[in-house]
């Protein structure tokens, strides 16, 4: 569940899951259920990830090392509770009656209905991959719209749901869920200055 788990912010270019778990094991955190570890297609880390353990305890023990013992390996850990970042639209908690979650660090490739099939016994009603507007690749990240307010929330609360191998995670959305959250720059032309 998501008080079981903590998220690593600014991680080394070279950690790995056996990194992650000496690190916690060296600092008398033992009892990890599970590392995820966020990568590119590519295979090449990105700088974030989570670990989930099987207590509250473990969580608030985890939070609490400091920053000169996490900085060669981590930068940052924090509890999902204490992660309630607003982003644009995006929430870390469920706004009442939303229904829409955002699906992220799925691979380019993904296709719509794959994330469907991933989120099947939640009751998923749509699901829109959000594309670039020029290339219309993949941003890696997509809108899925839930049937209630309480199916969302079970989706969200799965951290065990993986496409192509892959761990996603998730934030609530309560933006439209078309795939585009922004709006390409108007361009203006400069004035012409005035002959004195």
């Amino acid at each position: 569940s998501m008080e079981h788990t903590v998220i690593l912010k600014g991680l080394a270019l070279d950690a790995t899951e056996k990194s992650i778990k000496a690190f916690f094991t060296s600092n008398k955190i033992e009892n990890i259920i599970e590392i995820r570890l966020f990568r590119w297609d590519s295979g090449r880390l990105k700088n974030f990830g989570q670990v989930v353990f099987d207590s509250v305890d473990s969580v608030k023990k985890a939070v609490k090392l400091t920053k000169e013992k996490t900085a060669a390996i981590i930068a940052n850990i924090r509890s999902c509770d204490d992660n309630k970042i607003l982003v644009g639209k995006i929430f870390a908690e469920q706004p009442k009656g939303c229904k829409t979650i955002s699906v992220n660090s799925i691979p380019y490739h993904c296709s719509n209905q794959e994330v469907l099939n991933a989120y099947q016994k939640y009751k998923i009603v749509s699901v829109k991959i959000a594309r670039n507007r020029q290339t219309h690749m993949c941003k890696a990240f997509a809108h899925a719209e839930f049937k209630t307010p309480e199916d969302a929330k079970a989706a969200f609360s799965d951290t065990s749901i993986k496409i192509h191998g892959r761990s996603v995670f998730c934030r609530y959305d309560v933006g439209p869920a078309d795939g585009h959250r922004r709006k390409t720059p108007k361009t203006t032309t400069p004035k012409k200055r005035k002959r004195e």
